[in-house]
């Protein structure tokens, strides 16, 4: 594994051709690593390069434009050990550090140099405007209406009514209704009570002294 492996992403509100441009030529890697030689190998055109570095690391470093949404992302990668041999954590650990912050400040530098015009959160491309195909009747909201309890609802208890009068109104076995057949009885028994009677009496007149 080379002792000095960086990895840096970076989104860049412009067309990748655009950056190929400024970023494949010498000049912009003169700015950011000034102690590193790149010597070009593969030419991707709008996808990037790929460069041996030598000078002061050796080993290979890549950029590669990968287009997203309206900008593009600006990955780079370098992987080399430093041309002098093994360096001690602490001395390595700094270089590291020199290397990405050295490319980040310059990738932002770039960045806000082709951003600048944009208003911040507005897109490059520009976005036409739909207009709506509902019509006005669509988006108007329909008032409440005023609900009223289903026909049926009712119905059902005016029959339920009218089945209980009927039951109450239903002949007994006589073939009565059932008021006239408790008033016919109380009538049976109130002759039976007089006869009851008047037999008690025959039978009191005609017992001797």
């Amino acid at each position: 594994m080379p002792e000095v492996d960086l990895a840096d992403d970076t989104f860049v509100v412009a067309p990748a051709e655009e950056l190929a441009a400024r970023l494949a030529g010498p000049a912009f890697w003169r700015t950011c690593w000034p102690a590193i030689e790149l010597s070009p190998y593969h030419d991707r055109g709008a996808e990037g390069m790929r460069w041996y570095a030598g000078g002061a690391l050796s080993g290979t470093a890549e950029l590669w434009l990968e287009p997203y949404r309206d900008g593009t992302v600006v990955h780079v990668f370098l992987r080399a050990d430093p041309a002098r041999g093994t360096s001690p954590p602490r001395r390595l650990a700094r270089l590291r550090r020199e290397y990405a912050v050295s490319l980040k400040a310059a990738l932002f530098a770039l960045k806000d140099e082709v951003e600048s015009g944009r208003a911040v959160g507005t897109s490059r491309i520009p976005i036409p405007a739909t207009p709506s195909t509902r019509g006005p009747e669509e988006l108007q909201i329909p008032a409440a209406a005023h609900t009223e309890a289903p026909t049926e609802v009712h119905t059902e208890i005016h029959t339920e009514i009218a089945t209980e009068v009927r039951i109450d109104e239903r002949p007994d076995a006589a073939g009565a209704a059932p008021e006239t057949g408790r008033a016919a009885k109380n009538a049976q028994v109130a002759e039976a009570g007089q006869d009851s009677d008047s037999a008690a009496t025959r039978r009191s007149a005609t017992r001797p002294a």
